[in-house]
């Protein structure tokens, strides 16, 4: 299954936006952490 890029940055923003996330590279930690939600199988 393809997505345009542009449908992708549209539906991406507000999850970034709400993570604070304004510049690549992109943590998947922080935007998983805004969502309330925690890596599974992560290690620390």
């Amino acid at each position: 299954m393809s997505h345009p890029a542009s449908d992708v940055r549209r539906q991406a923003t507000p999850l970034l936006d709400s993570a604070s996330v304004s510049h690549e590279p992109v943590s998947l930690r922080d935007v998983v952490s805004a969502l309330d939600l925690a890596l599974v199988g992560e290690t620390r």
